[in-house]
């Protein structure tokens, strides 16, 4: 691991930031669970992380459009281990319980299922090196694994961004029934204004232009072996679960905004049929009054 005391700040272009921390540990392996279920939820670390992303935010100023932290977060724990101080062999076989138990914070002991889940997902790229990824963190073991925690970083932004992203199409499909709802009152449907169409549809833009930056991103991962390390870290962040709600939630979305331009186009052509009679029967009546 580091040699000394690191903060970092990276910043995404589709609105996303991280805040590394990197420090030197000393104490055996075991030490490690009660380090691991101490860092886990940490309110210091939060507070602070919060602090200077707000910090970093204001100093953007204007550039940043819409600028706000969200509530949403995510925290992700990795364990750099140099070569020596145990070997593969022994984190997944003589040590495999201390060492789920290091990846899940946990201070007891874990069933045989819950430690072969936690060990599941494990790559290793030399004959002394291996990553086992979890879904709370994970342990590098090798000399050189810098690849391996950018990639880890980029996968937890991705999902911090899934997240953020199905919040807000939550938000928005329960806002679009509404609207629905509202446009099937006769009182309300000729109310039914271009801006509530605008914003659904900005919506729908501002989630795929959301969704794609993130994406794109990660096709920076191009090495063969970089990217099945990506494809198990997104297997254990589980992105299939929060892409699938997404994707429904946008068809959601694509369903009522279309519902709501046929009910606009409808109210629209009614509203013109009506004063096209209403010119007609003023016509016919100046044509009467005039005789």
């Amino acid at each position: 691991g580091p040699t000394e005391d690191v903060v970092e700040l990276a910043v995404y272009s589709f609105g996303a930031l991280s805040v590394t921390y990197s420090f030197p540990l000393q104490g055996e392996l075991d030490d490690l669970v009660t380090t691991s279920d101490s860092l886990y939820d940490d309110e210091v670390l939060f507070n602070d992380a919060r602090t200077r992303a707000q910090e970093l935010l204001d100093t953007f100023g204007r550039t940043v459009t819409k600028p706000a932290l969200s509530d949403i977060v995510e925290d992700y724990i990795i364990y750099h281990l140099r070569p020596g101080t145990v070997t593969p062999a022994q984190l997944l076989a003589d040590h495999r319980s201390l060492t789920a138990r290091i990846l899940r914070a946990e201070q007891g002991l874990l069933s045989e299922h819950e430690i072969q889940n936690a060990l599941s997902n494990t790559l290793a790229y030399g004959p002394d090196e291996v990553a086992i990824v979890d879904w709370l963190g994970a342990i590098l073991l090798g000399a050189d694994m810098e690849d391996e925690k950018n990639v880890l970083e980029l996968a937890n932004v991705e999902l911090l961004e899934l997240r953020f992203l199905d919040a807000k199409l939550e938000e928005g499909v329960d806002s679009a029934y509404d609207l629905l709802e509202r446009s099937r009152r006769a009182w309300w449907a000729f109310a039914l204004r271009s801006r509530e169409l605008e914003r659904l549809g900005r919506m729908q833009a501002d989630s795929t232009i959301l969704l794609e930056g993130s994406d794109n991103a990660l096709k920076l991962v191009g090495e063969d072996y970089l990217a099945r390390f990506y494809g198990q870290a997104s297997d254990k962040l589980h992105f299939s679960g929060w892409e699938a709600s997404i994707d429904r939630k946008l068809r959601i979305l694509e369903s009522i905004y279309s519902q709501l331009s046929d009910i606009a186009a409808h109210r629209r052509s009614e509203l013109l049929e009506w004063i096209i009679v209403l010119l007609i029967s003023v016509e016919i009546a100046l044509y009467f009054l005039g005789r």
